[in-house]
């Protein structure tokens, strides 16, 4: 990733997304992210049942790296959890973010209770990957659609499939496929799971997804999003009403590339949340039993079971805002917050681009008001479109701090350094609490032999914000910068007791314990990881290497089978299981393996090069000539 990507920039842009009403332009315009956390906070608790108020808790959960105290926004995401006046879904927004604070400070399990409270299903069984060329795999019926059969297999994209069991590797409800199935680009998988309910009732199932998905209850679909996205919390949601007894819920994910994964909940048609809990032989009665156990499925006769499924409305916030779209189509304020919501939520096609249709639905209807200007110029993907609206906004409000930072932001992706520096220097100036262009600056000077200037900065600000990560993380990449070592390694350590599960963080103080020799700090930063995605293979083969830089071999190779046990068409995976055995001196077993390797992955070609130096070739003058009789009778007439 370049120094200063779209990415980067925009997580310092992320939290204040959602406007103030055009005619509050005279008394407010987003400022610091303290003020800006302030305020959503007071927009939130002082109408919970306004629908902007699950955009205010967005914004609020955004601010956590960027206030001075963000054990606050903890407290008001438990105060709207426990609130009685609280819509569900607004409940359950917030307990869901709760659960990423419990999890950035290594309450996993306190995060685990959360998530499951919630209604998430964490057990299924999966199979795949099938073809997805030409995104057809959505249209395309593959066998787990028709009749289930656990103990089939069927032809995949490069391999036979088979089901398999994914009990305990999704602790956290998001269900990872690019982590149990290959190839993972251009594929469908499909996951399986059932749910007893002791009496009839009305549910909605609430998906997030990347990319497209169908789930079929009982061989019905019910829901058909065929949009490629990263996933969110509750993207899509639809109303079912399901008769007393088994249920077969099945998945069917489409999947381009990068990230491959879904999270798929049952609440209330409200969005109350209906805790699930395992199959254990029988029903208490009241709750609603999940079964994902091939055994048990075959004993009770599940895997084709059928019911009447009837398609009913559940709560959604997108057909919310929409309404108020239909209501009055001259309304700024519903097309920013539907622009807003679709930006959070990215619960479309990336090339729809719905939330920048709708901030421009806001500009033309009140383009006298900055701050429309300003997020168009945050979320537009055009280089030239983000310029000119961020000049807008600063033309119609000239010490707009936030459009200043816009343009800094800007010019820093562009490499226009110079003027980068004149708009940060600027932004600060409007708004000396503003944090990101501070931030801005110091990586400014950091890339400009200005390091020892970017560490004061980030100390600075690392002693103002205690409690940011993201502030730790600065500050210990310029320490690094200038080889201060030690200070680096305490700023990632400090990062670590903030956020546990960046997987930034963790590389870092792997990678550190590694060039001290300090194998054990390195396998505890890699069990931290583990213990957050007990799926990644990756992991796991991380770990391997660093028990072989250490000769534990052995111990190697029962890591790198255990990720061939959970993805057992993994090139990786096989390939770093060649080279244990080869330092073992099992010379075979690692040819077969680094074979097998290659035939998943013919393109390794430093794999293939290193197999055929090990091959064992004759000389010519050594090989074995076999001539028959008239060959010989031949050679002795000539």
């Amino acid at each position: 990733m370049r120094a200063f990507s779209a990415t980067t920039l925009l997580l310092l842009l992320s939290f204040c997304l959602l406007a103030p009403a055009p005619g509050a332009f005279a008394i407010h315009l987003p400022g610091s992210e303290e003020a800006e956390f302030q305020w959503h906070r007071e927009q939130l608790e002082a109408d919970l049942r306004k629908p902007e108020a699950l955009l205010h808790l967005n914004e609020v959960f955004a601010s956590r790296p960027y206030v001075r105290q963000p054990e606050q926004v903890r407290q008001c995401l438990e105060r709207t959890a426990a609130n009685a006046q609280a819509p569900d879904l607004l409940k359950g927004h917030a307990i869901w973010f709760l659960s990423i604070l419990d999890m950035e400070v290594g309450r996993l399990s306190d995060a685990t209770a959360r998530r499951k409270a919630l209604g998430f299903v964490c057990d299924w069984l999966f199979i795949g990957p099938f073809d997805n060329e030409n995104k057809a795999g959505f249209a395309t019926p593959y066998p787990p659609e028709g009749k289930i059969a656990l103990d089939q297999t069927y032809p995949g994209k490069q391999n036979e499939v088979r089901w398999r069991s994914g009990h305990g590797l999704f602790p956290f409800g998001e269900v990872y496929l690019h982590d149990v199935l290959r190839p993972a680009e251009t594929v469908v998988g499909y996951a399986l799971t059932f749910i007893h309910l002791p009496e009839p009732r009305d549910v909605a199932i609430r998906v997030g997804s990347d990319d497209a998905i169908k789930v079929f209850i009982d061989g019905q679909p019910v829901i058909t999003h065929n949009a490629y996205h990263p996933a969110e919390f509750d993207q899509v949601a639809v109303g079912v009403r399901l008769t007393a007894g088994w249920h077969r819920v099945l998945v069917k994910l489409c999947q381009s590339h990068g990230d491959w994964v879904f999270m798929l909940r049952v609440t209330t048609p409200s969005g109350a949340p209906l805790p699930l809990s395992p199959w254990q032989g029988s029903t208490d009665g009241s709750s609603i039993r999940v079964l994902a156990d091939a055994t048990e499925i075959e004993k009770l006769g599940l895997c084709n079971v059928t019911s009447s499924v009837s398609i009913l409305p559940a709560e959604d916030p997108l057909r919310v805002f929409q309404a108020r779209i239909q209501a009055n189509p001259k309304d700024a304020d519903a097309h920013a917050h539907l622009a807003h919501y679709c930006a959070w939520k990215r619960n479309f096609d990336g090339s729809e681009r719905r939330h920048i249709t709708e901030l421009e639905a806001a500009v033309a209807i009140a383009p006298w008001y900055p701050y429309y200007h300003l997020l168009l110029g945050y979320l537009h993907e055009d280089f030239n479109a983000r310029r000119r609206a961020l000049e807008k906004a600063t033309a119609l409000a000239p010490n707009f701090g936030r459009a200043l930072y816009g343009l800094a932001a800007y010019n820093a992706e562009r490499k226009l350094t110079d003027k980068a520096l004149e708009f940060a220097e600027k932004a600060s100036q409007a708004d000396p609490d503003y944090l990101a262009p501070r931030l801005l600056l110091a990586r400014l000077h950091s890339t400009h032999f200005l390091r020892a200037k970017a560490l004061q900065t980030a100390q600075t600000l690392a002693k103002q914000y205690p409690g940011s990560a993201l502030l730790q993380r600065e500050m210990a990449r310029y320490c690094e910068m200038l080889n201060m070592q030690e200070q680096a390694e305490q700023a990632y350590r400090r990062a670590a007791e903030l956020d546990s599960c960046s997987r930034e963080t963790r590389r870092k103080l792997i990678q550190i314990a590694k060039d001290k020799g300090d194998l054990h700090a390195a396998i505890a930063h890699c069990d931290a990881l583990l213990q957050r995605w007990p799926s990644d293979a990756s992991l796991m083969l991380e770990k391997a290497d660093l028990l072989a830089t250490h000769s534990q071999y052995e111990q190697a190779i029962s890591l790198s089978m255990a990720a061939l046990d959970l993805c057992p068409h993994n090139a990786t995976a096989l390939e770093k299981l060649g080279h244990f055995q080869h330092r073992l001196g099992q010379l075979p077993a690692a040819m077969n393996n680094w074979q097998e390797a290659l035939a998943l992955m013919p393109q390794n070609a430093a794999l293939k090069e290193y197999v055929e130096f090990l091959t064992p070739q004759e000389d010519a003058f050594e090989q074995k000539y076999v001539l028959d009789k008239d060959a010989l009778l031949r050679l002795s007439t000539e």
